[in-house]
């Protein structure tokens, strides 16, 4: 008797080979998206899937098991490669060093507390609990505002701060233990704005172990092509004000909820151009945006930037309510 395998069915053969298109139509939209971050050319769509990097690069991982469990040899090569593409632009973006000094010269709390929204009770009490020298708050509302200039709280734990001169909605702030002085502003016009809208502002503060210059910014997040364009803008705005900074010769931190993540082009704009390079460690698993969420979903937004003589000492994320941003803690060692 034949017992040789009876070849498959027409069927079952329009099946395979339905599954084979499927699957090498998704690792080839899993491979475009990789590439994203390497395009020289900076597109809209691009720059915004360039943000999703670290994303790409887990689901090509375990898309790339599937793949092989199923057999399907080329989808399998397809997502190898796009594994691999998404990998190399994460961990390609150049991060601050670290060091295992437990001596903190310096400790920077982060915290978009959103414009809209927000509580200022809870904001207060996660700012005061947390002890750090210097809060830089990249966007902020009215009715914070009014709490940061008449509690008693905030004046006895932070006596020095900056305010913008144009109050609205979503200002930057800075709050100080120690004195700023040399503040001055960068601005860039955008086409809604009868004014120019403030980009950036660096500071010098007189630390204890040294004048150190802290900048604050906040660009416009990429909802549109438009803002995107925009935020730009203010990107390109505050590289400008960072080169100047650096003649001063002292060390460098730039407080930001960038609205993009290590891998897009904000980022590696800030470091191509710059030299600061941003704190957050490449293997840390987790976002700062939204709040409610989790990673991988959630994206790493708000973060500091370090000039090469500042180590980091510690990075982490504080849980609160009443923004859609985690606050990012960061303790720094000045390398005199």
């Amino acid at each position: 008797m034949d017992e040789s395998p009876q070849p498959p069915k027409p069927q079952q053969r329009l099946l395979r080979r339905s599954e084979s298109v499927t699957w090498c139509a998704i690792a080839l939209c899993i491979l475009l998206c990789s590439l994203t971050p390497h395009v020289s050319i900076r597109l809209y769509i691009t720059d915004v899937i360039a943000n999703f990097a670290a994303h790409v690069a887990t689901c090509a991982v375990i898309l790339c098991f599937a793949t092989l469990v199923r057999k399907q040899r080329t989808s399998t090569l397809l997502l190898a490669l796009s594994a691999i593409s998404a990998i190399v632009s994460v961990v390609s973006t150049p991060r601050a060093e670290w060091t295992r000094a437990q001596q903190t010269d310096l400790s920077v709390l982060v915290f978009n507390t959103q414009s809209v929204g927000d509580n200022p009770e809870m904001t207060l009490k996660l700012i005061l609990g947390s002890n750090a020298d210097l809060v830089a708050l990249p966007e902020m509302s009215l009715q914070l505002m009014h709490e940061l200039e008449t509690n008693p709280r905030v004046q006895e734990h932070y006596p020095y701060f900056h305010l913008e001169q144009n109050r609205r909605p979503g200002m930057r702030t800075l709050l100080s233990r120690w004195p700023i002085d040399e503040l001055f502003e960068q601005s860039h016009r955008t086409e809604w704005a009868l004014t120019p809208a403030p980009s950036v502002f660096a500071a010098r503060v007189q630390t204890p172990s040294g004048d150190v210059g802290i900048l604050v910014s906040h660009p416009l997040a990429p909802k549109n092509p438009q803002l995107w364009k925009w935020g730009n803008a203010a990107v390109n705005a505050a590289i400008s004000v960072i080169n100047d900074a650096h003649a001063l010769g002292i060390p460098l931190v730039l407080a930001t909820d960038m609205n993009a993540t290590p891998s897009a082009w904000r980022s590696r704009a800030i470091t191509r151009r710059t030299g600061l390079r941003r704190a957050k460690p490449v293997l840390r698993a987790t976002g700062t945006w939204p709040a409610w969420l989790f990673w991988p979903l959630q994206i790493a937004i708000d973060d500091v930037w370090v000039s090469h003589d500042v180590r980091i000492v510690s990075w982490n994320t504080l849980q609160v309510s009443g923004s859609d941003h985690l606050p990012v803690m960061v303790e720094l060692s000045l390398n005199r």
